[in-house]
């Protein structure tokens, strides 16, 4: 019913040689691509849980966050073509240190599980499968062993990006360094 509204609005918008005919065609194609991208979004989501073994996963430095001895991550997998969501459980001290001093972007080989993104379980709850999702992140990896190796490109743009993204980690760690009260308000901006 509503395409046939439609399709009769844009043959009358035609027929008046209007401006907002183009306009139409404009946003209505922008609204069509974005139909089109959420749907592929959707179909990447996964409904039961998956082992994985030998996989691969690259990640960004400033993609990497340590909170204790969990590695919160983000990162393409490669196997799957999507954006992740990432956890590890680091097994020493040792480990923890070699993790925090990541400063080039890391190619991980891992094996573990996958999983979406848990739902809302609460009312009133803050939405973290919608937040991810704008991220365009819409699973989520628990790995269990992990071998890191660092990423050689050979594409411009991928260098460039590279670059900008360790840009970004050394700025964070030299803030890190200020004062107590300014580290952490000047690493928020970052």
């Amino acid at each position: 019913m509503w395409l046939i509204v439609i399709l009769l609005l844009i043959f009358r918008l035609y027929q008046a040689n209007s401006k907002f005919y183009y306009w139409f065609l404009f946003i209505a194609s922008w609204l069509l691509f974005l139909l089109f991208f959420n749907t592929r979004q959707l179909n990447q989501q996964l409904k039961n849980e998956y082992s994985l073994s030998n996989q691969q996963l690259i990640v960004e430095p400033d993609q990497l966050k340590i909170d204790g001895n969990l590695v919160k991550l983000t990162g393409y997998w490669v196997e799957g073509k999507q954006k992740i969501q990432g956890y590890y459980q680091l097994q020493s001290q040792n480990e923890q240190k070699q993790w925090s001093e990541i400063s080039t972007p890391i190619n991980l080989k891992f094996n573990g599980q996958i999983v979406e993104i848990s739902p809302l379980t609460n009312e009133n709850q803050f939405d973290y499968q919608l937040y991810a999702r704008s991220q365009l992140i819409v699973n989520q990896i628990f790995i269990k062993k992990v071998k890191v190796s660092s990423v050689l490109r050979e594409n411009l743009l991928a260098k460039l990006i590279d670059w900008l993204h360790q840009l970004r980690i050394f700025i964070i760690r030299k803030l890190g360094s200020l004062p107590e009260p300014l580290n952490g308000y000047s690493q928020l901006l970052w």
